[in-house]
């Protein structure tokens, strides 16, 4: 993408009603192009009419925050470049309060009534102010910027704090940079499987003629039969009919443009590739159990969808039925739904018979793994209280505080919308150290079919963050409830990843729970009995969870083994009172295999087996 190097002007004017004449300031934008990501801004003011002296001024700049990003970091020729006026005797211009959509630029510049209010620069011409390097964060969206005239707390102010124009005048200057002249290329094209072809382009395609299967054809006789393009538009699947293993195909498009309207360049709209047979099996990655009635099943590649979606591939055990198989938009992920499991069991899954999009059966087959559903304490269940909400960005209509004010799906705009491409997060205070053990959120349009990728952690400080569930999807329907391990918190993370839908996160509500003991509602739970449990998920990639509970307080040591007895990690060494406790060990830099993890507190001592399969 390159940008055309713009001189655009706009002129501020204000009415002031004193003994003195108000000074008209000209301001406009020098748009100095674009390097590495960043836009390049100059300001430059200057000043004809008036005789009063303003001392110092304050002047407000708006940005298009889907575009544009701005970072009061100081780093030379980096976010700014501050200029001196009349030989360094002036104070250089500096930016408070930067804002997702605005920011606040102070400037010291020398007007004075002996010269008519022009700017003291050693011309009659402009000064330069301040330059300012904004992150280009989405090119396909409009990059603008804005005098902000119309807030009676925004605006320019002279030495004494008095306003210099009347609030909700509209003089606005603004411009919109559309000089896109690159014509977008292919950058590559390559075979998710036999029938599905992914080509990836240098940047955002314009959807009709992306999705138009007459602008694309391929040789040796494969025809294409439909197509969708990726959240940011620079990628498109083909699905086609099958590709012979071992030969080599051209995809050639036409007529295809960018979103600036430019065609895809004559040089690079075509992409060699070669169809290398899959003879790797599809593996179970990991397990997550969400309730007492659903699991998510991960693989550690895409699924054929028949095998996929056959509930007869899965079996529980203790009479457990599975009520239905539903593949999750990754392709990768099933998601069972079945009847009520208990607590107090631990069970074991069967997965049998299911392929890849090659058609390789999965290794081991029939696969068995051991899991449990969460353990919360008994007790009454409580809403948590939650004070405050923050997130890393978010629409100015679409603010987080919105997701905790019990409207949900009764009032569709009450939500929060982060202002930027997943990933993204969105953080919650609950103000003490509570309970938890379930939670549920209302993510937007998940009644019609929108679903997300999420994780939510859990943390006491802020600094270290425990896993609750990581890399599962919600559910197609107005709430996504989970339930997880009793755990101890304050604070709670969720993280949005992808969607099938949209390529920006946004929540209707979010409500956490926990457990309120009956005999005791005022103190902690104390464990009548040593326990170590198993680890969960087992088997496990890359990490999983260890809890055990102790009746007493003790030096307590948790450690992993490998089959040969070698020390591979500590993760507990150190005294705890009584109670229950959960760390997350993972693996991922060991070897798949057989580990040992042994916990010793006072006089107990336990041990267990679990695997790590990658």
């Amino acid at each position: 993408m390159k940008f055309l190097k713009i001189l655009i002007f706009g002129m501020l004017f204000f009415a002031y009603t004193a003994a003195i004449s108000a000074t008209n300031i000209n301001g406009r934008f020098v748009v100095m192009g674009t390097n590495n990501g960043k836009l390049e801004v100059l300001l430059q003011i200057n000043t004809n009419t008036g005789s009063d002296d303003m001392g110092g001024a304050t002047v407000v700049i708006g940005f298009n925050r889907f575009a544009l990003n701005y970072s009061n970091n100081p780093q030379v020729n980096t976010n700014y470049i501050y200029y001196n006026f009349n030989n360094g005797n002036y104070s250089p211009a500096t930016v408070t309060r930067p804002a997702i959509d605005k920011l606040w630029l102070n400037i010291d510049l020398p007007f004075n009534n002996s010269n008519n209010g022009t700017v003291v620069s050693g011309t009659n011409g402009w000064t330069d102010v301040a330059t300012l390097f904004f992150d280009i964060i989405n090119p396909a969206d409009t990059l603008k910027l804005s005098w902000l005239t119309t807030n009676p707390y925004w605006g320019i102010y002279d030495a004494n704090n008095t306003t210099m124009w009347s609030p909700g005048t509209l003089q606005n200057l603004s411009y919109v940079i559309n000089n896109d002249v690159t014509p977008p290329e292919i950058v590559s094209a390559s075979l998710l499987d036999s029938a599905k072809l992914e080509i990836l382009f240098s940047e955002p395609m314009e959807n009709s003629s992306a999705l138009n299967i007459s602008n694309y054809s391929i040789n040796n006789g494969v025809s294409v039969l439909s197509g969708y393009l990726s959240t940011n538009q620079n990628k498109i699947t083909l699905n086609t009919t099958s590709h012979t293993a071992g030969q080599q195909y051209t995809v050639s498009v036409n007529n295809v443009s960018d979103l600036a309207g430019n065609n895809l360049s004559s040089n690079h709209n075509s992409a060699d590739y070669v169809f290398l047979s899959d003879v790797t099996s599809p593996q179970i990655t990991g397990i997550t159990v969400t309730s007492s009635q659903s699991i998510t099943v991960k693989f550690s590649e895409r699924l054929d969808p028949i095998s996929a979606k056959n509930k007869n591939n899965f079996s529980i055990s203790g009479n457990i039925s599975i009520i239905s198989a539903t593949i999750l938009p990754d392709s990768m992920s099933v998601k069972l739904k079945t009847t009520k499991q208990a607590t107090d069991i631990e069970y074991t899954l069967t997965v049998s018979n299911i392929k890849d999009r090659s058609g390789n059966s999965q290794a081991p087959n029939p696969f068995l793994s051991l899991y449990r559903i969460p353990k919360r304490i008994k007790g009454n269940g409580t809403k948590n209280t939650i004070s405050n909400v923050t997130a890393k960005s978010w629409d100015q209509n679409y603010t987080p505080d919105k997701t905790i004010d019990g409207l949900g799906m009764s009032n569709p705009e009450s939500r929060w919308q982060s202002a930027r491409i997943m990933p993204d997060t969105i953080a919650y205070d609950l103000s003490e150290n509570v309970s938890m053990d379930s939670l549920r959120i209302s993510f937007y349009k998940g009644d019609t079919g929108r679903l997300y990728k999420y994780s939510v952690y859990s943390s006491t400080d802020l600094n270290d963050w425990t896993p609750i569930v990581e890399d599962i999807w919600s559910e197609e329907s107005e709430w996504t409830a989970i339930e997880f391990d009793s755990t101890n918190g304050r604070y709670m993370k969720l993280v949005l990843k992808e969607s099938n839908q949209s390529n920006k996160a946004s929540i209707w509500e979010f409500e956490s729970f926990g457990a309120i003991s009956k005999d005791n509602p005022n103190q902690n739970i104390v464990p009548a009995a040593f326990e170590l449990s198993q680890n969960y998920p087992n088997p496990f990639n890359p990490s999983t969870k260890i809890s055990w509970q102790s009746p007493v307080g003790s030096h307590q040591t948790l450690i992993i083994y490998d089959v040969l007895g070698n020390e591979v990690a500590t993760l507990v060494d150190e005294y705890k009172p009584a109670g229950s406790y959960e760390v997350n060990f993972n693996a991922i830099n060991l070897a798949s295999g057989i580990y040992i993890y042994r916990l010793t507190a006072d006089n107990y001592t336990e041990t267990k087996k679990m695997v790590l399969l990658k």
